[in-house]
């Protein structure tokens, strides 16, 4: 499954751009583990430059004191991708970073079949036109008159907006490049909390630990990920839990419902077999009473009829 996993870094004055060059593209003392190495390229160099391993070795020699020898940016490439797209879309990524101003140097890696992941390093010392020798490349930059300075360095690529779009802009080079291929899948640069995804983000190994790891080799940073991973299966069971007794719970809130209902509708109709029990009642007795009444009215009759005879011998 393809991943949005970018990495922002520099070389500063107390480290090596030349060996961070050679990490990347496999040479030097890193020549031994080409096996992993896919793809390898350089540009915007120089004439004074032959390469970009060169160029790097003179900045580490000649940058000044305090300066950062060089930027660095790690993606992870899609793995639904064939080989050679991966190559075409890191090489698209990267030339719209550097455009054809910074020298840079970019390799592909693929450690593991699910770990395909590019490496750009590149001077913030922009190219302007200019020649200048190997010495005055790294010396202060002159506004006033170029031609007497060093070459500028961007300044854009310190800004922490520039990682901010970078990332964001990575995200959109890679989906328009996998629809344009059909593939359906996509990334998504933005942080799990901005997405709306209740999960824990993972944390990556790095090529160097995971080389170690296959082969046996304990390491901090596979301590680091396992706990992280143990830490996202517990969260993932606590959230299963959670649904499921929410799940519970409605159910039970619902039976309750149901149960309360019932227990309304039998009141009502007890109430109304009472209420009609009591209607039935009334009537009865008032259709009693009538009956009664009547029986009276016929025994007067009858009583009133047995007289009449007697009272007529004795006259």
């Amino acid at each position: 499954m393809a991943i949005c996993h970018t990495h922002f870094g520099s070389v500063p004055r107390s480290r090596s751009a030349k060996s961070a060059c050679d990490y990347q593209q496999r040479e030097g003392q890193y020549e031994n583990r080409k096996s992993d190495l896919i793809h390898a390229e350089e540009g915007n160099l120089p004439k004074w430059a032959d390469n970009a391993n060169e160029f790097f070795r003179a900045a580490d020699e000649l940058e000044r004191k305090n300066a950062r020898l060089a930027v660095r940016l790690e993606f992870a490439l899609p793995v639904e991708l064939a080989r050679e797209q991966r190559i075409e879309l890191a090489r698209k990524f990267a030339t719209e970073i550097v455009a054809d101003r910074q020298p840079y140097a970019l390799a592909l890696h693929e450690h593991t079949e699910n770990n395909p992941h590019a490496h750009l390093l590149f001077s913030e010392r922009a190219l302007d036109g200019i020649e200048r020798t190997r010495e005055q490349f790294f010396k202060r930059a002159n506004s006033k008159n170029p031609e007497q300075g060093g070459a500028a360095k961007d300044r854009a690529f310190s800004d922490i907006h520039w990682v901010k779009n970078t990332r964001a802009r990575w995200a959109e080079c890679a989906n328009a490049y996998l629809a344009e291929h059909g593939y359906e899948i996509r990334i998504d640069h933005r942080s799990l909390k901005e997405q709306g995804i209740d999960r824990l983000p993972q944390r990556h190994l790095g090529p160097a630990a995971l080389r170690m790891e296959e082969r046996g080799i304990h390491t901090h940073a596979g301590d680091r990920v396992a706990e992280r991973e143990r830490e996202i299966t517990l969260h993932q069971a606590e959230r299963s839990l959670e649904n499921e007794l929410t799940k519970t719970g409605t159910l039970l809130e619902g039976a309750r419902e149901i149960q309360t209902g019932r227990q309304e509708l039998q009141h009502e109709i007890i109430a109304e077999v009472r209420g009609d029990l009591e209607a039935d009642k009334r009537a009865l007795a008032v259709e009693m009473a009538r009956e009664a009444a009547r029986k009276q009215q016929e025994l007067k009759h009858e009583r009133s009829r047995d007289r009449g005879p007697e009272m007529e011998m004795e006259m």
